[in-house]
C-alpha cells in the first residue's frame, strides 16, 4: 500500500507540474534562458567530456534550452517532458522531443550514452525517485553517464510557488540520501566539480 500511495503522490506532482508548465511555458523559457552563461556552462562541458558516445536523453527538457546546446555541440539529443506545451516549443525549434512521464519512457534498454536530468528530478517524491533512477539505469549503456542536478535540503512536500501562483511538490535531498538512492538503482556517483 505504501508504494501505491507514493506513486499516487508522483502522479499528483506530475499533474501539478503539467498545469504549471503548460500555462507558464514562455515565462519559464525566458526566466531560464541565461542559465548556460550564469551557472550551467562548466557542468554541461564536464558532462559532455565524460560521455562515451553522442546519444543523450534530456530528461525534463522543458523549452529545449539544453537540447539546443547539445545539438549545437554535435550530439544527438532527445528530450522528454511531461508538459505538452514544453514539447511543442521544442518541436517548433526543430528539436526531437516527446511527451512522457519518467516512469513510462518510450525507449529500449541501453540506448543512451548520457542522461541529463538538471533540476527535473527535484519534483519527484522519494519512492518514485527510486523507480525513476532504476529506469535511468536501464537506459544507459555500460559506462554511460547520468548528470543529476539537484537542490540540497530536507524539504519534501507541497509548497507555494509564488512565480506560478500555485502549490507544487518539491523534493530536496541531502547528499547521503542521493547516494543511497543511486546505490539502490545501481548508478555510480561521479562528482562534477
Amino acid at each position: 500500500m505504501k508504494r501505491h500511495n507514493n506513486l499516487t503522490l508522483y502522479k499528483a506532482a506530475l499533474e501539478t507540474n503539467d498545469h504549471i508548465f503548460n500555462v507558464y511555458t514562455q515565462q519559464y523559457a525566458e526566466r531560464t534562458q541565461e542559465a548556460h552563461q550564469k551557472y550551467l556552462g562548466p557542468f554541461l562541458k564536464r558532462f559532455l567530456a565524460l560521455l562515451p558516445g553522442r546519444n543523450i536523453l534530456d530528461l525534463g527538457c522543458g523549452p529545449g534550452r539544453d537540447l539546443s546546446y547539445f545539438t549545437a555541440q554535435g550530439y544527438k539529443p532527445i528530450g522528454i517532458d511531461y508538459s505538452r506545451e514544453m514539447v511543442n516549443l521544442c518541436q517548433q525549434k526543430k528539436l526531437t522531443a516527446y511527451q512522457a512521464d519518467f516512469l513510462s519512457l518510450p525507449f529500449g534498454d541501453r540506448r543512451f550514452d548520457g542522461v541529463w536530468a538538471y533540476a527535473s528530478l527535484t519534483l519527484i517524491p522519494p519512492a518514485a525517485m527510486e523507480e525513476v533512477l532504476k529506469v535511468i539505469y536501464s537506459l544507459l549503456i555500460p559506462g554511460g553517464v547520468l548528470a543529476l542536478g539537484m537542490r540540497k535540503g530536507k524539504q519534501k512536500g507541497w509548497k507555494m510557488d509564488e512565480r506560478y501562483e500555485t502549490k507544487k511538490y518539491v523534493a530536496r535531498y541531502e547528499s547521503s540520501e542521493i547516494m543511497t538512492l543511486l546505490e539502490k538503482s545501481k548508478l555510480k556517483l561521479v562528482e562534477l566539480k
